[in-house]
């Protein structure tokens, strides 16, 4: 095989691979458009970066839990830095540790809220956790109804 031959396959698959990627954040978006309609919120704000999650915690859960988040996750990418520099505090490196930890746990309880709010429970919130744009999918496209935001005290959750 000549080596135009193996340069013409290699682009072929990156090819692919850029095209299919593209094709599934397409889906991806559309999927998350919906959703934000079903849950009586404008399509459109779904596009917008942090914007999008801002708006999906304020949906499922408070937006209170978003800042938290949010503060959480750029702590740890501070803490963290400090701690992998070369004189970097065994602290830090704790610290770093804490604060990814409750990102994580606050991801996973928004994963369960999002879940709960369109009548899904711990199965349909590990879905969500382990794979979470085909799951997206099924909520978009899918039969799943909105039914409020399951932190409220509206009695129906």
């Amino acid at each position: 095989m000549s080596e135009n031959s193996i340069l013409a396959l290699l682009g072929l698959g990156v090819g692919t691979l850029l095209l299919s990627g593209l094709v599934l954040y397409i889906l991806y978006v559309v999927a998350m458009f919906m959703i934000f309609s079903k849950a009586g919120v404008a399509g459109w704000k779904s596009i917008i970066p942090f914007y999008n999650v801002y708006t999906q915690f304020k949906f499922t859960w408070n937006t209170k839990m978003f800042w938290i988040f949010i503060g959480l996750s750029f702590l740890s990418g501070i803490m963290s830095s400090l701690g992998n520099e070369d004189s970097g505090s065994t602290v830090f490196k704790l610290l770093g540790a804490l604060c990814s930890l409750a990102v994580t746990v606050i991801y996973i309880l928004e994963s369960y809220m999002l879940a709960r709010a369109f009548g899904h429970g711990i199965p349909f919130t590990l879905g969500l956790i382990f794979f979470y744009n085909i799951f997206t999918l099924i909520l978009g496209f899918g039969s799943s109804t909105y039914r409020g935001n399951p932190s409220t005290p509206s009695g129906s959750f």
